[in-house]
């Protein structure tokens, strides 16, 4: 259990370890419909979805969402040659 009054990005180092994975993706949370992260890592200038900062986020602001998921993003950069 963590406190509730953690905000997003304390709680990803802890899912990190619980998991065995280094911090080495790009990570977002959904919350609600919500796309929380680092929106300069996340938006991606072609209007996708909002991507809003989760430093400020609380795990409490979140307990009346429907689903809260967590993802990361695992790009592969092939070489030519």
């Amino acid at each position: 259990m963590v406190p509730c009054d953690w905000t997003l990005d304390r709680l990803h180092p802890v899912l990190q370890a619980a998991f065995g994975r280094i911090d080495s993706h790009l990570h977002e949370f959904r919350i609600g419909g919500l796309r929380y992260g680092d929106p300069a890592l996340l938006d991606d200038g072609f209007a996708g979805p909002c991507t809003f900062g989760y430093t400020e986020v609380r795990l409490q602001d979140s307990s009346g969402a429907t689903t809260v998921s967590t993802m990361s993003t695992i790009s592969e950069t092939t070489g030519s040659g």
